[in-house]
């Protein structure tokens, strides 16, 4: 199951939450729909978490390609692409997917263990381009 909402009132963040099993498909669509509609209907850049806290495993295929094909689709004002995941496994693909997944021509995707950890990530980020 594939869920997207905001984060904070501001609407800076988008929490994409993929719980259970999920299909590369259902991402990837999620990301030319759901996501587009939640990020144009703001003038700034948005940040999106990707949860994978509830979800126990990828789905078959290619991690790698359907990753970057994930990312890839996102709108021009994403500002940080984390991919929140308990798994080692995961982050190291995440981080694999990142470095052949330029966003806008840089490499905005990032890895992170807890939410809590991903909002640092972000605040960092953005009191580095202010």
């Amino acid at each position: 199951m594939i869920e997207n909402k905001w984060y904070n009132n501001d609407q800076t963040i988008i929490l994409q939450t993929l719980s259970g099993n999920w299909a590369w498909d259902e991402i990837i669509d999620s990301n030319k729909t759901d996501i587009p509609n939640l990020m144009n209907s703001v003038p700034h850049d948005v940040h999106i978490i990707v949860s994978l806290e509830d979800s126990p495993n990828l789905p078959s295929g290619s991690a790698l390609l359907k990753g970057r094909d994930a990312a890839t689709s996102l709108p021009d004002n994403l500002g940080l692409l984390l991919i929140v995941a308990p798994s080692k496994f995961v982050r190291v693909l995440v981080d694999m997917v990142s470095s052949i997944a330029i966003i806008n021509g840089e490499h905005k995707m990032k890895s992170a263990t807890t939410l809590e950890e991903a909002e640092s990530i972000i605040l960092a980020y953005e009191q580095e381009i202010a």
